[in-house]
């Protein structure tokens, strides 16, 4: 019997050391899983950081880049050539004759428009409204009665008609456009009435081929205006016709 009691324990210890055999080994499994996990996951944070880095490395530092184009575009801008501008006296029927003011390359259209836009009776189906202007010249819009061709603009080389037959551009020639120097925005530019051509004459407020050529004639015979308001003796111009162009004429 004592042979058997000793039996049964030893066989009770090896269950006993068995099941704590199992346990560690189950224990050791676990926790080098779970050691696993671990591992796998910082190195995936690391990828992912040197990710990152490797990007910013590529392509520099999102904020300095942003400013970096930031900076080249102002000083794109700063490169860009400002746009000339020019003066454009505009008379005949526009509703408030006188200078304007352009960029180089805008057109007719925006410089009647500046001079108050056409009167009811301006010939405006033959004029060329996208005409771009370049430089500093006159513009006289004529009336539907007017016949340009008829008259004396067709003639004058500083005239360019080709494609405006209800308007003339004119470029100013031997003086006649007048500018004070102490005005730098044009308002005062006017025309010398001893030394206007005939169609330039006709750029003046009421004045038509006649009225030119009257001027003219009378300029010939009684010699140089001595002030504007000696205009008045040329046949056809009264106080009312003088008013109207007074304010775009000068003698020199």
């Amino acid at each position: 019997m004592l042979r058997d009691f000793l039996n049964q324990e030893i066989n009770m210890k090896k269950g006993v050391v068995t099941l704590m055999i199992l346990g560690l080994v189950i224990t050791t499994s676990v926790t080098g899983f779970l050691l696993a996990n671990q591992n796998s996951d910082i190195i995936i944070s690391k990828d992912d950081s040197n990710s990152r880095n490797n990007i910013t490395q590529a392509t520099g530092s999102g904020v300095e880049n942003s400013d970096g184009n930031e900076k080249n575009n102002d000083t794109s801008q700063q490169d860009e050539e400002p746009v000339e501008e020019i003066k454009v006296y505009v008379v005949g029927e526009v509703n408030n004759p006188g200078v304007v003011t352009l960029k180089k390359g805008q057109i007719i259209h925006d410089a009647i428009e500046l001079a108050g836009g056409p009167t009811n009776n301006a010939d405006i189906e033959n004029i060329n409204m996208v005409y771009e202007l370049e430089e500093n010249v006159m513009l006289r819009v004529w009336s539907k009665e007017e016949n340009v061709y008829a008259g004396t603009v067709k003639d004058n080389p500083d005239a360019e008609n080709d494609d405006n037959k209800g308007l003339s551009i004119i470029k100013d020639s031997a003086g006649a456009v007048v500018e004070e120097k102490d005005n730098k925005d044009g308002k005062n530019s006017k025309i010398n009435i001893n030394t206007a051509s005939e169609n330039e004459l006709l750029n003046l407020p009421g004045v038509g081929p006649s009225t030119a050529s009257k001027i003219i004639s009378y300029r010939e015979q009684n010699g140089e205006f001595e002030k504007i308001e000696d205009i008045m003796n040329v046949s056809g111009i009264g106080e009312s016709k003088f008013n109207q162009m007074k304010d775009f004429i000068t003698v020199k």
